[in-house]
């Protein structure tokens, strides 16, 4: 579990791929935040949403492009990954949330 404390100012987010995705389909990636009880979305794709698995190959660096981005949190916030589409079969990525208290 990895919060990020309302009030945090968050300046951009990444993912870095160490290992090229794949899947059987046409997987997306979103990342964002949970509320801290864990059932109720706070932005569930506020980093960056549907990065396609073609997206995701090995060395590639993505720069998210969510709603939360050059945004102040208003409420604490659980980081939170979820696939669409289609499920991954293989790969590995590196989520990267760059905020800072104000």
């Amino acid at each position: 579990t990895c919060v990020i404390p309302a009030g945090a100012r968050v300046t951009k987010s990444e993912i870095y791929v160490e290992t090229a995705a794949t899947s059987g389909g046409s997987a997306v990636l979103n990342y964002g935040l949970m509320r801290t009880d864990t059932t109720t979305a706070y932005d569930i794709d506020g980093f960056d949403a549907s990065v396609a698995v073609a997206s995701l190959t090995a060395g590639a660096t993505i720069s998210g492009d969510g709603a939360l981005i050059n945004t102040t949190l208003a409420n604490d916030g659980l980081f939170s990954a979820t696939v669409g589409t289609a499920n991954f079969t293989a790969g590995k990525v590196k989520l990267r949330i760059f905020w800072y208290m104000p």
